[in-house]
């Protein structure tokens, strides 16, 4: 592979030094320099110095300076709409979308599927910025005529994790399709790097050590260490019923990591019900409960939530038990009245009309 690169490189090297540097520029958006031409690739600077086409910089991968030089020796003048279209879509793509798609797009999906938010981070290190299709998208400034524009579908019931690339459609007049897959490819190697450097700088400056130390020393609190991630608490709990991003395992697993602000400063630490069901079916025991007071008690004390959000959330608890028994009561009456074969189909309604009454 990398003799073949090499064999490509050395031909289009051969192709730059025989063509007018002031007409490539023009026609490429670059500059023209005393030593040669200065391109943008992904929002760096680059200058290749001539005639003896060398890069100045070590850490470009030569895939990368192959597809710049095959940029800059492109003579194509294929009529375009200018249309955002898929690899695909392109003349010849669908014979070459399944390489093309290992290459870049089920990358993308595996390494930002679960985590949306980090492609925004990852798009502005490369000179992007945020774009409005799907659930995420960037659109990255990878040549001074071709832009990226990365697309990102969350999982739902029907349809797994989804990434899509596209680009305008006048593409082909500077790169082929080989060049476009190695594009795409390059694009999925570095914004997995970045997404590593970033989430390493963000665990850096965001974890504290000394956090599971501190919720162990409080009365209660100290048996989160038997905890083994089994997710049986989770599994049995009712409000991760309601809400997914409630999940013990979880803030017990952002304790032990030393996740303290993101931990104290959630809404969900609020929702537990103390229902006690997570303790019951944990096989080490662990009083999920207690834990979640001394959560509750350190957001407070450490300003992550207001001073009066304990007294809050117990009276909000105390009227939900006083609303859930009185709209139980409420439903039973009416089944014991009715005799309502479909009292679960029904039991909507039941509850519907009890909160009416409430009112």
């Amino acid at each position: 592979m990398e003799n073949n690169q090499n064999k490509a490189f050395d031909k289009a090297a051969g192709i730059l030094r025989t063509m007018n540097i002031d007409e490539i520029c023009e026609r490429c958006k670059c500059v023209r320099t005393e030593d040669g031409i200065e391109i943008k690739y992904f929002n760096e600077k680059y200058e290749i110095k001539l005639p003896e086409v060398s890069f100045n910089s070590s850490h470009l991968s030569q895939v990368s300076q192959l597809i710049i030089l095959h940029y800059l020796i492109s003579t194509g003048k294929q009529k375009t709409s200018g249309e955002v279209v898929g690899f695909r879509d392109l003349p010849g793509g669908m014979f070459y979308y399944k390489t093309y798609s290992k290459q870049g797009p089920e990358r993308i999906v595996k390494d930002f599927g679960d985590d949306l938010d980090m492609i925004y981070s990852v798009a502005k290190s490369l000179g992007g910025e945020k774009a409005s299709f799907g659930d995420a998208s960037v659109r990255l400034p990878a040549l001074p005529l071709i832009d990226v524009l990365i697309v990102l579908y969350k999982a739902d019931d029907e349809f797994p994790h989804e990434a899509f690339v596209l680009f305008k459609n006048d593409i082909i007049n500077y790169l082929s399709l080989k060049d476009i897959s190695m594009l795409v490819g390059e694009i999925a190697t570095n914004c997995k790097k970045l997404k590593q450097r970033i989430a390493a700088e963000i665990n850096r400056t965001m974890t504290d050590n000394n956090f599971k130390f501190e919720v162990a020393a409080r009365p209660g609190a100290g048996l989160f260490k038997r905890c083994f991630s089994c997710n049986s608490c989770t599994i049995s709990c009712p409000i991760s019923d309601i809400d997914e991003n409630f999940s013990p395992r979880t803030f017990i697993r952002q304790c032990l990591l030393g996740m303290k602000e993101k931990l104290l400063s959630s809404k969900e630490i609020w929702f537990c019900t103390e229902c006690n069901l997570c303790y019951a079916k944990c096989p080490q025991n662990v009083p999920f409960a207690d834990i979640m007071t001394v959560f509750r008690e350190m957001a407070v004390e450490e300003g992550y939530a207001p001073a009066d959000m304990p007294e809050k959330t117990e009276r909000i608890g105390e009227i939900s038990r006083k609303l859930n028994f009185e709209l139980i009561n409420h439903a039973w009456k009416c089944i014991r009245k009715s005799q309502d074969p479909d009292f679960y189909k029904n039991l909507r309604m039941y509850l519907e009309q009890g909160i009416k009454e409430l009112e």
